[in-house]
This record gives C-alpha cells, sequence and structure tokens, in this order.
C-alpha cells in the first residue's frame, strides 16, 4: 500500500534575503526547491513562457492559456517578495514577471567574489555524516556541494577560486567524485 507524503511548504522555515544579499547562495538553493514544489519553477527559470497573444480576435482558449500564465506568475511573485527583506520589495514589483525579478537578484547578489568561493569551500568542508543518517542522501549532497564548488572554480577569474582550482582538476579526485 502506497502512502502520500502529507507536506506543507511554510514559507517561513525558508531563509530570507536580507537587503545586503548575504547567505544568496544558500537562499537561491532554497527557493529554488520552493518553487519546484510549488510547480512554479518553470515560470520562474524561463522554461515555461508566457503565451504570444495572437492577433484578435483572440482565442479563448489562448486567453484561458495567457490566464493561467498570468496566475502562476503572479503567484510566484508574491513567493518572491515573501522571500526577501522589505528592503528588497520594490525591485521585486519593479519587475514586469517573476523571471525578471529572479534574474534581477541574481545580477544583484549573485556575483562570483572571493567571499563566495570561501564560503562554497567551507560549506562543502564542514558537511558532515551522522551514523544515524541515510547514507545515500549524504553522498549525494556532498557529490552536489563538490560539483558546485568545481564548477565555480574553474570557470571562475576571482583570486580565491583560482587557487582552489587545482583541487577540482585533480584527476585522482575527479575519478572520486565522477562514480
Amino acid at each position: 500500500m502506497a502512502s502520500k507524503l502529507q507536506f506543507k511548504l511554510d514559507p517561513a522555515s525558508l531563509p530570507k534575503l536580507t537587503s545586503r544579499g548575504d547567505r544568496y547562495n544558500e537562499w537561491r538553493s532554497a527557493w529554488t526547491m520552493a518553487f519546484r514544489y510549488a510547480g512554479l519553477w518553470p515560470i520562474v527559470s524561463k522554461k515555461k513562457a508566457r503565451p504570444v497573444e495572437p492577433p484578435l480576435p483572440v482565442p479563448d482558449a489562448a486567453t484561458e492559456a495567457i490566464n493561467a500564465w498570468d496566475e502562476e506568475d503572479s503567484k510566484a511573485m508574491t513567493m518572491l517578495l515573501s522571500a526577501v527583506h522589505n528592503d528588497l520589495a520594490f525591485s521585486i514589483t519593479s519587475c514586469d514577471t517573476s523571471a525578471k525579478a529572479w534574474e534581477h537578484l541574481g545580477s544583484r547578489f549573485g556575483r562570483e567574489t572571493d567571499n563566495t568561493s570561501t564560503l562554497l569551500f567551507r560549506s562543502l568542508t564542514n558537511f558532515r555524516y551522522r551514523d544515524s543518517e541515510d547514507l545515500q542522501p549524504h553522498l549525494n549532497g556532498s557529490y552536489q556541494r563538490w560539483a558546485r564548488k568545481a564548477k565555480r572554480c574553474i570557470s571562475s577569474n576571482q583570486n580565491v577560486a583560482v587557487a582552489m582550482t587545482p583541487i577540482f582538476e585533480s584527476d585522482e579526485e575527479s575519478k572520486a567524485h565522477s562514480s
């Protein structure tokens, strides 16, 4: 007998983006999952574009599709507003769509700096396994942290990231983390 997972998303339990953008990467990861759970990630990530309005007269089906997309985008915008400090509300609401607001926040706070390189590396080295945990999710989490850090170091021109690049380009480490 299959059981249904009863889970409700509580936005209050997720991190809120500060007006300075502190811990942006953690915030972005948590809210990406929240948008996925809510079924709104295709809109926020631009994978589901707003339907194009056909020439007049607009068929009912086209109007319904546009209205459905607009409604989902409004829900995503509302989620984004609840995800940020009040000081960021104006910059969110001045964007036309949730995708543009998400992109705006990324361009404002998602910059690669020496500090973000250090924080990403710290999250990798501080990731610990506890005996009571299931091993597979831990290994998946470890691999995801490794891959994210490797990708950022190899593609970055920031001093700390460049200095860490040999760690992620090592043949032994690549083989260990590719399987």
